[in-house]
């Protein structure tokens, strides 16, 4: 249920006769709210959704960070801004700390007429299940001009229970003992 969206839904209401009364229904699966953010310079927001969590049920999952929306620096609202999406796997196998294991990286341009982008998300895969490691993931978002400036960045640190959602049973969400945040793992 939480996974799925539903972006629109038309509703007809017979009101007696040829009358008829339409109501749009919007309904999305609420953003991930618990993520530590931090940025510097005058970056513009990005959205952030839940990261999902699969299993394959071969002893392998795989993780989805969705695409999302970036809004303009609007200090630089009158310039071409291009927008880089990072977003960074990260895993531990028993040790106390995270390292770095996969970095995907997506951009685009807002156009000085636009407000917005929605920049691709990302599919890591291949993950080994068997309870044998855990995953998390972090994302950081720059903003920079065609002249290669960079005036903002931000970063979302998906370290919160509520950050992520699994979608298949043998996914498992948890909180780390060690103060590193909370984490994805799969048991088959």
């Amino acid at each position: 249920m939480f996974g799925s969206r539903i972006s629109r839904s038309i509703v007809k209401v017979a009101l007696g006769g040829a009358a008829t009364l339409t109501l749009a229904l919007c309904i999305t699966a609420a953003p991930a709210s618990a993520y530590t953010l931090y940025g510097s310079g005058y970056p513009g927001t990005v959205g952030a959704p839940f990261t999902f969590g699969y299993s394959t049920g071969y002893g392998t999952g795989a993780i989805l960070v969705p695409d999302r929306v970036v809004t303009e620096s609007t200090a630089y609202g009158r310039y071409d801004q291009y927008v880089c999406v990072t977003m960074n796997r990260v895993a531990s196998s028993g040790a106390k700390f995270w390292t770095t294991a996969e970095t995907i990286r997506n951009c685009a341009w807002i156009p000085a007429a636009s407000t917005s982008v929605t920049v691709k998300g990302a599919w890591f895969n291949n993950l080994v299940g068997m309870n044998l490691a855990i995953y998390a993931v972090n994302v950081v978002v720059t903003w920079q001009l065609s002249n290669g400036y960079q005036v903002g960045t931000r970063t979302l640190d998906y370290n919160q229970v509520g950050d992520y959602n699994c979608q298949t049973a043998y996914c498992g969400i948890g909180m780390t003992t060690w103060g590193g945040g909370a984490y994805l793992t799969f048991s088959r």
